[in-house]
C-alpha cells in the first residue's frame, strides 16, 4: 500500500468475550418450533407415530380448457344481450318503409283495323 492513503475498509479489533452472540450448543429445534415438518414425519392420521406412507389425496377434477371457454363466451354473449336491453335496442318499434316500385309501362298500341 502506497504511503500516506487510507484503506478503504476499517476494522477493529474485537475482544473475545464480545463476539459471543452465537450460541455454541443449539442442538435440534424442537419440532413443534418448526414452521415446517417433513411430509414423513407427519406420521399417520391416527396418530400411529413416524414413517409409513401418508394416504394420497383425492384428486380434484380440475376443468378442461374448453370447459373455461364456453363459460367465458356464454357469460359474455348474456351481458352484452343484457347491454344492449339496458340501451333500448329490443323495444319493438318498427320503422315503416315505404317502398315505391317502378314498373316499365308497357304500352300496348293496338294496331286499328280499318276495313273498308
Amino acid at each position: 500500500m502506497p504511503v500516506g492513503v487510507k484503506p478503504s475498509v476499517v476494522s477493529v479489533p474485537v475482544e473475545p468475550s464480545e463476539g459471543a452472540d452465537d450460541e455454541v450448543d443449539r442442538g435440534w429445534v424442537h419440532p413443534d418450533d418448526r414452521l415446517w415438518r417433513h411430509p414423513s414425519e407427519m406420521g399417520t392420521p391416527g396418530g400411529g407415530g413416524g414413517g409409513g406412507a401418508v394416504p394420497e389425496t383425492p384428486r380434484v377434477k380440475v376443468p378442461n380448457v374448453f370447459a373455461i371457454a364456453s363459460l367465458a363466451g356464454v357469460i359474455g354473449a348474456l351481458m352484452t344481450a343484457g347491454l344492449i336491453a339496458a340501451i333500448g335496442g329490443f323495444n319493438g318499434r318498427v320503422q315503416p318503409v315505404r317502398s315505391i316500385e317502378r314498373v316499365a309501362a308497357s304500352t300496348v298500341l293496338k294496331a286499328s283495323s280499318s276495313s273498308t
